[in-house]
Protein backbone atom coordinates (compact mmCIF):
# COMPACT_ATOMS: atom_id res chain seq x y z
CA UNK A 1 0.00 0.00 0.00
CA UNK A 2 1.29 3.42 -0.95
CA UNK A 3 2.10 6.19 1.47
CA UNK A 4 -1.02 7.81 2.85
CA UNK A 5 -1.29 11.53 2.29
CA UNK A 6 -1.65 13.73 5.32
CA UNK A 7 -5.11 15.19 5.85
CA UNK A 8 -3.56 18.50 6.81
CA UNK A 9 -1.33 20.54 4.51
CA UNK A 10 1.87 21.37 6.33
CA UNK A 11 3.55 24.07 4.24
CA UNK A 12 6.82 24.11 6.16
CA UNK A 13 7.44 20.42 5.46
CA UNK A 14 6.16 20.39 1.87
CA UNK A 15 7.91 23.58 0.82
CA UNK A 16 11.20 22.37 2.26
CA UNK A 17 10.92 19.15 0.27
CA UNK A 18 10.13 21.08 -2.91
CA UNK A 19 13.07 23.43 -2.44
CA UNK A 20 15.43 20.52 -1.81
CA UNK A 21 14.22 18.83 -4.99
CA UNK A 22 14.64 22.00 -7.05
CA UNK A 23 18.08 22.80 -5.63
CA UNK A 24 19.38 19.26 -6.17
CA UNK A 25 19.05 19.66 -9.95
CA UNK A 26 19.68 22.47 -12.42
CA UNK A 27 16.01 22.96 -13.21
CA UNK A 28 16.31 26.75 -13.20
CA UNK A 29 19.75 27.00 -14.84
CA UNK A 30 19.18 27.47 -18.59
CA UNK A 31 21.51 26.68 -21.43
CA UNK A 32 23.19 29.57 -23.20
CA UNK A 33 21.31 30.61 -26.36
CA UNK A 34 24.22 29.41 -28.49
CA UNK A 35 23.77 25.90 -27.04
CA UNK A 36 19.99 25.84 -27.33
CA UNK A 37 19.07 27.45 -30.64
CA UNK A 38 15.85 25.51 -31.08
CA UNK A 39 14.03 27.17 -28.18
CA UNK A 40 13.00 30.78 -27.73
CA UNK A 41 14.61 32.67 -24.90
CA UNK A 42 12.65 34.37 -22.12
CA UNK A 43 14.51 36.34 -19.46
CA UNK A 44 13.70 38.35 -16.36
CA UNK A 45 16.43 40.25 -14.50
CA UNK A 46 15.18 40.64 -10.95
CA UNK A 47 14.97 44.26 -9.75
CA UNK A 48 17.78 43.79 -7.22
CA UNK A 49 16.54 44.53 -3.70
CA UNK A 50 18.69 46.82 -1.57
CA UNK A 51 20.79 45.17 1.14
CA UNK A 52 19.58 47.78 3.60
CA UNK A 53 16.95 45.50 5.18
CA UNK A 54 15.02 42.22 4.76
CA UNK A 55 12.34 41.91 2.10
CA UNK A 56 8.83 43.14 2.84
CA UNK A 57 5.34 42.44 1.53
CA UNK A 58 5.88 44.57 -1.58
CA UNK A 59 8.84 42.42 -2.55
CA UNK A 60 6.73 39.31 -2.01
CA UNK A 61 4.10 40.57 -4.45
CA UNK A 62 6.66 41.74 -7.00
CA UNK A 63 8.61 38.48 -7.00
CA UNK A 64 5.46 36.35 -7.05
CA UNK A 65 4.41 38.03 -10.31
CA UNK A 66 7.86 37.44 -11.80
CA UNK A 67 7.77 33.81 -10.72
CA UNK A 68 4.36 33.30 -12.33
CA UNK A 69 5.65 34.68 -15.63
CA UNK A 70 8.90 32.71 -15.65
CA UNK A 71 7.20 29.43 -14.72
CA UNK A 72 4.53 29.97 -17.36
CA UNK A 73 7.17 30.41 -20.07
CA UNK A 74 9.16 27.48 -18.74
CA UNK A 75 6.08 25.29 -19.08
CA UNK A 76 5.83 26.49 -22.68
CA UNK A 77 9.34 25.12 -23.26
CA UNK A 78 11.05 28.50 -23.49
CA UNK A 79 14.71 28.68 -22.54
CA UNK A 80 14.01 30.72 -19.40
CA UNK A 81 16.29 32.66 -17.13
CA UNK A 82 15.26 34.53 -14.00
CA UNK A 83 18.46 36.19 -12.86
CA UNK A 84 18.65 37.06 -9.14
CA UNK A 85 20.81 39.57 -7.34
CA UNK A 86 21.06 42.33 -4.75
CA UNK A 87 21.88 46.03 -4.90
CA UNK A 88 24.56 47.70 -2.77
CA UNK A 89 22.46 50.90 -2.38
CA UNK A 90 25.62 52.68 -1.28
CA UNK A 91 24.37 55.81 0.49
CA UNK A 92 21.30 54.14 1.99
CA UNK A 93 23.36 51.21 3.30
CA UNK A 94 25.94 53.56 4.78
CA UNK A 95 23.15 55.45 6.52
CA UNK A 96 21.60 52.38 8.19
CA UNK A 97 25.03 51.18 9.33
CA UNK A 98 25.76 54.59 10.81
CA UNK A 99 22.44 54.52 12.65
CA UNK A 100 23.18 51.07 14.08
CA UNK A 101 26.64 52.13 15.30
CA UNK A 102 25.20 55.28 16.87
CA UNK A 103 22.35 53.47 18.62
CA UNK A 104 24.42 50.50 19.85
CA UNK A 105 27.78 52.13 20.57
CA UNK A 106 27.11 55.85 20.72
CA UNK A 107 29.74 56.43 18.02
CA UNK A 108 29.67 58.23 14.71
CA UNK A 109 31.26 57.22 11.44
CA UNK A 110 34.02 59.76 11.92
CA UNK A 111 34.98 58.10 15.21
CA UNK A 112 36.08 54.97 13.32
CA UNK A 113 39.03 54.36 11.06
CA UNK A 114 38.06 54.14 7.40
CA UNK A 115 38.92 50.44 7.10
CA UNK A 116 36.96 49.58 10.23
CA UNK A 117 33.88 51.37 8.94
CA UNK A 118 34.20 49.65 5.55
CA UNK A 119 34.33 46.30 7.35
CA UNK A 120 31.17 47.19 9.28
CA UNK A 121 29.38 48.00 6.03
CA UNK A 122 30.64 44.76 4.45
CA UNK A 123 29.39 42.77 7.44
CA UNK A 124 25.96 44.42 7.10
CA UNK A 125 25.89 43.64 3.39
CA UNK A 126 26.81 39.98 3.98
CA UNK A 127 24.15 39.61 6.69
CA UNK A 128 21.25 41.09 4.76
CA UNK A 129 22.24 39.69 1.38
CA UNK A 130 22.11 36.19 2.88
CA UNK A 131 18.78 37.05 4.51
CA UNK A 132 17.29 38.33 1.24
CA UNK A 133 18.43 35.31 -0.79
CA UNK A 134 17.06 32.93 1.84
CA UNK A 135 13.73 34.81 1.80
CA UNK A 136 13.50 34.49 -1.99
CA UNK A 137 14.27 30.79 -1.78
CA UNK A 138 11.74 30.31 1.01
CA UNK A 139 9.11 31.91 -1.23
CA UNK A 140 9.90 29.29 -3.87
CA UNK A 141 11.27 31.75 -6.40
CA UNK A 142 12.58 29.77 -9.37
CA UNK A 143 15.66 31.93 -9.97
CA UNK A 144 18.91 30.68 -11.45
CA UNK A 145 20.80 30.81 -8.16
CA UNK A 146 24.07 29.88 -9.88
CA UNK A 147 23.97 33.30 -11.56
CA UNK A 148 23.28 35.34 -8.42
CA UNK A 149 24.91 38.75 -8.69
CA UNK A 150 25.74 41.65 -6.40
CA UNK A 151 25.99 45.05 -8.07
CA UNK A 152 29.61 45.47 -6.92
CA UNK A 153 30.79 42.05 -8.10
CA UNK A 154 33.91 42.20 -10.26
CA UNK A 155 32.07 41.16 -13.43
CA UNK A 156 29.47 43.92 -12.92
CA UNK A 157 32.09 46.56 -12.08
CA UNK A 158 34.09 45.58 -15.17
CA UNK A 159 31.05 45.91 -17.41
CA UNK A 160 30.15 49.31 -15.93
CA UNK A 161 33.69 50.62 -16.48
CA UNK A 162 33.63 49.39 -20.08
CA UNK A 163 30.27 51.03 -20.76
CA UNK A 164 31.21 54.35 -19.18
CA UNK A 165 34.47 54.44 -21.13
CA UNK A 166 32.51 54.08 -24.35
CA UNK A 167 29.99 56.69 -23.18
CA UNK A 168 32.93 59.01 -22.60
CA UNK A 169 34.25 58.33 -26.11
CA UNK A 170 30.93 59.43 -27.65
CA UNK A 171 30.79 62.44 -25.28
CA UNK A 172 27.79 61.20 -23.29
CA UNK A 173 29.70 61.62 -20.02
CA UNK A 174 32.32 64.21 -19.17
CA UNK A 175 35.57 64.37 -17.19
CA UNK A 176 35.56 67.90 -15.82
CA UNK A 177 35.41 69.41 -12.34
CA UNK A 178 32.81 72.02 -13.36
CA UNK A 179 30.25 69.65 -14.92
CA UNK A 180 26.99 69.34 -13.01
CA UNK A 181 23.32 69.07 -14.07
CA UNK A 182 22.70 72.79 -13.70
CA UNK A 183 25.70 73.74 -15.83
CA UNK A 184 24.86 71.14 -18.47
CA UNK A 185 21.24 72.30 -18.73
CA UNK A 186 22.37 75.92 -18.99
CA UNK A 187 24.83 75.07 -21.79
CA UNK A 188 22.96 72.46 -23.81
CA UNK A 189 19.32 72.82 -22.80
CA UNK A 190 16.99 70.80 -20.59
CA UNK A 191 15.74 68.62 -23.44
CA UNK A 192 19.21 67.39 -24.36
CA UNK A 193 20.08 66.77 -20.69
CA UNK A 194 17.10 64.51 -19.99
CA UNK A 195 17.49 62.75 -23.33
CA UNK A 196 21.10 61.79 -22.64
CA UNK A 197 20.36 60.75 -19.06
CA UNK A 198 17.71 58.40 -20.46
CA UNK A 199 20.12 56.94 -23.03
CA UNK A 200 22.95 56.51 -20.50
CA UNK A 201 20.68 54.60 -18.12
CA UNK A 202 19.27 52.24 -20.73
CA UNK A 203 22.60 51.64 -22.47
CA UNK A 204 24.25 50.70 -19.17
CA UNK A 205 21.47 48.27 -18.31
CA UNK A 206 21.42 46.61 -21.73
CA UNK A 207 25.20 46.27 -22.02
CA UNK A 208 25.52 45.01 -18.44
CA UNK A 209 22.88 42.35 -19.11
CA UNK A 210 24.46 41.09 -22.33
CA UNK A 211 27.95 41.24 -20.86
CA UNK A 212 27.02 38.98 -17.96
CA UNK A 213 24.47 36.61 -19.48
CA UNK A 214 26.23 35.86 -22.75
CA UNK A 215 29.80 36.37 -21.52
CA UNK A 216 30.29 38.94 -24.25
CA UNK A 217 32.63 41.89 -24.34
CA UNK A 218 30.89 45.24 -24.63
CA UNK A 219 31.89 45.53 -28.26
CA UNK A 220 31.66 48.63 -30.43
CA UNK A 221 29.01 46.93 -32.56
CA UNK A 222 26.81 46.10 -29.57
CA UNK A 223 27.27 49.57 -28.12
CA UNK A 224 26.59 51.42 -31.38
CA UNK A 225 23.59 49.23 -32.18
CA UNK A 226 22.12 49.95 -28.76
CA UNK A 227 22.64 53.70 -29.19
CA UNK A 228 20.99 53.69 -32.63
CA UNK A 229 17.98 51.69 -31.45
CA UNK A 230 17.45 54.00 -28.50
CA UNK A 231 17.87 57.15 -30.55
CA UNK A 232 15.37 55.85 -33.09
CA UNK A 233 12.78 55.18 -30.37
CA UNK A 234 13.27 58.36 -28.33
CA UNK A 235 10.71 60.61 -30.06
CA UNK A 236 8.23 60.30 -27.21
CA UNK A 237 10.94 61.25 -24.72
CA UNK A 238 11.86 64.33 -26.73
CA UNK A 239 8.19 65.42 -26.78
CA UNK A 240 8.01 64.93 -23.02
CA UNK A 241 11.18 66.89 -22.26
CA UNK A 242 10.00 69.79 -24.38
CA UNK A 243 7.12 70.24 -21.94
CA UNK A 244 9.37 70.38 -18.85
Amino acid sequence: MGEQLSKIYKPKKIEQQANELWSSNSYFHPNLPSDDKDRKAYTIVIPPPNVTAPLHLGHALNNTLQDVLIRFRRMQNYNTLWMPGTDHAGIATQTVVEKRILSEEGKRRTDLERQEFVERVQAWKDEYEACIISQLKAMGCSCDWQRTRFTMDDVCAKAVRAVFFKLFKVKFVFDHHDICPENYVAKFGRKDFFYKIFLITIVCQICLYFYDLYDLKVTDNLFELTIRLLQASADSLRIYTQKI
